[in-house]
């Protein structure tokens, strides 16, 4: 459950909602750099649940208490969560921000609990974010060509193969498309085409951040 309604606060801010299938519901953000870490949460395995705006946070800085929102709050599969700021590198620059982050980051220590900033250099990483779109835009297609699908997806229940010499036997669409619904992974911080890029079968023992 939300700690406060998503809002606009200025008129060049953007928000929107975002069509979780890991969480089966809208989540909303507040700019277009949420909307790019909202794809890391979806795809990371490591990520089984993610909220914005979860919580209501009080923390001192200059012996004054203030209020405060993380923008998210992931669970991850061994059990921690971690608190999510998102914001842009050159709002942290200035000496104030600086102060803030580090006061917020010590609340969070003194409870036990994670806390981290990412910004466009983490979320917005080459080709790691065109591949994240890519596989978001095909999350709801179906292959034509069902039966043929599994029985090549299949392959690589027996040894690993990279994703370039799958697109001999099925189509490129339909690889990207057992990315998106989990039933493979490869290594989305490569070029997906590329011939070391091996795809193998999803397993229970992969949990990869992708931050």
């Amino acid at each position: 459950m939300k700690a406060r309604k998503v809002i606009t606060r200025g008129s060049r801010k953007f928000r929107g909602k975002f069509p979780s299938k890991k969480l089966k519901r809208m989540v909303e953000y507040e700019s277009i750099l949420e909307s790019d870490a909202i794809l890391l949460f979806e795809f990371s395995s490591a990520v089984v649940n993610y909220q914005e705006q979860p919580a209501l946070v009080y923390y001192a800085m200059n012996e004054t208490m203030h209020k405060y929102y993380p923008d998210f709050r992931l669970d991850l599969v061994d059990g921690t969560s971690i608190y999510i700021e998102v914001k842009p590198s050159q709002k942290l620059i200035p000496k104030q921000a600086k102060q803030k982050y580090l006061a917020i980051t010590d609340h969070f220590q003194n409870q036990g609990e994670l806390f981290l900033v990412l910004t466009e250099k983490e979320i917005r990483r080459e080709p790691l974010i065109g591949n994240l779109k890519r596989i978001n835009q095909i999350r709801f297609y179906q292959p034509t060509e069902l039966q043929a699908f599994k029985q090549h997806i299949a392959i690589c229940a027996t040894r690993s193969i990279s994703l370039k010499t799958m697109t001999e036997y099925l189509s490129f669409n339909d690889l990207i498309y057992s990315l998106a619904c989990g039933l493979t992974t490869c290594d989305l911080t490569k070029n997906l085409l590329d011939q070391e890029n091996m795809l193998t079968l999803k397993g229970d023992q992969d949990a990869a951040l992708l931050f």
